[in-house]
C-alpha cells in the first residue's frame, strides 16, 4: 500500500465516524456509503481492516453510548429516549439495549445512579 492510499482510506473512516456519531448511530452502511460516494462493500471493509471492528458494530457502539448518556445524565423516560434514537418501538429499544448491556435500560440507570 502507498503512504499515500492509506491517509485517504483513514480519511474516508473519519468521515464514517463522523457521519455515525451525527446520526447518533442511526444510519445505514448503504446510506453512509451513499453520502461518501464510495461502494458500500468498499466503505466496509476499509473500516473492517482499520477498525477492526464492522459498520453495523460501529454504529451499535455510537447508539450504546447515546442511550448510555441520556439514561444518565437526563431525566427522560426510557421511551422518550427509544424515540430520540429513533426507535418505532420501545421494546425493540429495551431488547437491544439489553441484549448488548446486559440490563435493562432502567436497570442501567438504577444501578449506575446510585
Amino acid at each position: 500500500i502507498k503512504k499515500g492510499q492509506e491517509g485517504e482510506e483513514s480519511e474516508i473512516v473519519r468521515h464514517a465516524v463522523d457521519l455515525i456519531k451525527d446520526s447518533k448511530g442511526n444510519l445505514s452502511l448503504n446510506d453512509c456509503a451513499e453520502k461518501l460516494s464510495y461502494h458500500p462493500n468498499y466503505l466496509s471493509k476499509v473500516i473492517k481492516r482499520e477498525l477492526g471492528i464492522t459498520f453495523t458494530d460501529m454504529a451499535t457502539e455510537e447508539k450504546l453510548k447515546q442511550a448510555k448518556y441520556m439514561l444518565l445524565t437526563t431525566e427522560y423516560s426510557v421511551a422518550e429516549i427509544s424515540e430520540k434514537l429513533t426507535y418505532n418501538n420501545v421494546q425493540n429499544f429495551i431488547r437491544f439495549f439489553k441484549n448488548n448491556v446486559g440490563f435493562t435500560p432502567a436497570a442501567f440507570r438504577r444501578e449506575h445512579r446510585k
